[in-house]
């Protein structure tokens, strides 16, 4: 199990930024987790543009590329009271699950997109 702790705030500002460059039909967007941080990268091939943004976040266990509905994510990342988010994630091809700090009973899940 892959846990990443974030702040909500620059989550949800990446998020907004890098879906601008996302293709308009899909609203892709591609986290990669490392380290110490999180990579937002949106892709428009259609019209020649991307985006990418990185922020700093604590990360245990392995490296991870996933894909995500990127204004799906925004909206859910809205539902959040807490300032940080925990992001838990298994495997590319299976759902993320926001956790709320404030509320630990509150789980978000944010189905997967198939990267290109």
């Amino acid at each position: 199990s892959i846990e990443t702790n974030v702040s909500k705030s620059e989550l949800a500002d990446s998020v907004s930024r890098v879906c601008i460059f996302a293709n308009k039909s899909t609203s892709m967007l591609k986290i990669s987790v490392g380290d110490t941080t999180i990579k937002l990268e949106g892709v428009d091939s259609d019209f020649s543009r991307k985006a990418s943004e990185s922020i700093k976040a604590e990360n245990s266990g392995e490296n991870i590329t996933i894909g995500v509905k990127g204004d799906f994510l925004s909206t859910l990342l809205s539902h959040i009271t807490s300032s940080d988010v925990l992001l838990k994630m298994n495997k590319p091809n299976l759902p993320i699950i926001l956790h709320d700090i404030n509320e630990p009973n509150k789980s978000i899940l944010v189905m997967p997109m198939m990267i290109q």
